[in-house]
């Protein structure tokens, strides 16, 4: 679980850096604390013992959530936009 929640913690960083710099680059900006959001999910999962499978599809990581914490299926639509995102990083 820690080292979900120490990447996660990196991609935060990085992420405030760049958008700290001069002239950022705001696909980078945007990517990093999508993919902080994702292990954050995963260091839950792990806290609670609860199995996931290797994906980037932050539904499929709520409704595993939501059998522990019930209030992350309140997430579920929303996260379904965002999933898209781990894996496309459009260049402006």
């Amino acid at each position: 679980m820690r080292g979900w929640q120490e990447k996660a913690r990196r991609d935060l960083i990085i992420a405030d850096k760049e958008l700290d710099s001069e002239e950022p680059f705001t696909d980078i900006v945007c990517f990093h604390p999508q993919q902080a959001t994702e292990k954050y999910l995963k260091a839950y999962l792990l806290c609670e013992e609860v199995e996931f499978p290797r994906t980037h599809a932050w539904e499929d990581l709520v409704l595993l959530a939501g059998q522990k914490g019930p209030a992350f299926l309140a997430l579920k639509d929303f996260v379904a936009l965002l999933t898209p995102y781990a894996v496309e990083t459009p260049l402006p």
